[in-house]
C-alpha cells in the first residue's frame, strides 16, 4: 500500500489502525451543495492510487445524505469488491441508518457500530 500522509480530502480525515485505513467523514451532510464528484474522486483515489484494500468509513458526524451520495458509497463498495477489498461503514447515527434502511441498503453494506468493531471485523 502506498503511504497516505500526502492524501488530502475536504470530506474526511484519514488514519490507520492495524494496517486498516480509517476515513472519518467530517461533513454533517452529503448533499448536492457539496461537491459530490470530488467526494467520488477522493474515494476512488484511496482504492486506485493508494491501493487501500481494507477501509473503514466512519459516518459518526454525518446526519443526512442524498441518493446521489448513496450512489457514491455504492460505487465505492463495488470498486472495493472488484479489487478483493473490504469496506465497512460504521458509527452511523439513527438518521443515516434510517435513510440507508429505507433505501434497503443497510444490509447491502458491511456495517459496524463503531470504528473499533469495524477494525476487529477487518483484522480477522
Amino acid at each position: 500500500m502506498t503511504s497516505l500522509p500526502s492524501f488530502q480530502s475536504a470530506f474526511f480525515l484519514i488514519g490507520d489502525e492495524q494496517g486498516i485505513t480509517i476515513a472519518r467523514l467530517t461533513k454533517p451532510q452529503l448533499t448536492e451543495d457539496e461537491n459530490l464528484e470530488q467526494l467520488e474522486q477522493d474515494l476512488n483515489a484511496l482504492v486506485e492510487t493508494y491501493q487501500v484494500r481494507r477501509l473503514v468509513l466512519s459516518l459518526e458526524r454525518l446526519n443526512y445524505l442524498t441518493s446521489s451520495a448513496i450512489g457514491k458509497l455504492i460505487s465505492l463498495h463495488r470498486r472495493m469488491q472488484r479489487v478483493d477489498g473490504r469496506l465497512i461503514l460504521c458509527a452511523a447515527g439513527d438518521d443515516v441508518r434510517q435513510i440507508l434502511d429505507t433505501a434497503h441498503l443497510w444490509t447491502y453494506f458491511n456495517v459496524a457500530s463503531n470504528v473499533e468493531e469495524a477494525v476487529l471485523q477487518l483484522a480477522s
